[in-house]
């Protein structure tokens, strides 16, 4: 059964033309992801691909709502590189994602943080089909690290 899972998430990623990114631990003294009995704990993952940002600034001023979302993506998928670390490659080893909680570095007045992580949503639940529908928070904040517009974590059930 497992495999068959295995195969259906890789054939989902590839359909939707993602890569999962290299694994890259934090630059800081804390864990990419903690492992309690059988609840992962990942970090705040940041959009950085290939080593940048793809985006910085706040959404509503110097980045759109729709380069946010795109933001969000690629926290997606850089979580989905903290999975891969963890199941040591065997994504259906993700029993359910759990939660995800969002961060968006926004102006005052911008009031669409639920849409920016709509896009993070859609793509786990098209990637991982029901495992991946999920309890979701997001938060409008003023600034984030690296002054990164989006910040994702995520708390996923492991099959042991």
């Amino acid at each position: 059964e497992s495999n068959v899972m295995e195969d259906i998430i890789l054939a989902n990623i590839k359909r939707l033309k993602r890569q999962i990114p290299e694994f890259v631990p934090p630059a800081a003294n804390y864990e990419s992801f903690t492992l309690v009995d059988n609840l992962a704990y990942i970090s705040g993952q940041l959009p950085i691909r290939d080593g940048c940002l793809i985006y910085s600034g706040k959404v509503g001023h110097t980045v759109s709502k729709e380069q946010a979302m795109e933001a969000s993506e690629q926290c997606t998928m850089n979580i989905i590189a903290q999975f891969n670390e963890l199941t040591s490659g065997d994504l259906s080893k993700i029993k359910k994602i759990i939660k995800i909680t969002g961060y968006v570095a926004c102006t005052n007045n911008f009031t669409e943080q639920h849409l920016v992580l709509n896009a993070a949503s859609n793509l786990l639940i098209d990637i991982f089909g029901t495992t991946g529908r999920h309890a979701r928070v997001a938060i409008g904040c003023s600034s984030l690290p690296l002054d990164a517009p989006v910040e994702i974590e995520s708390i996923v059930q492991m099959r042991i």
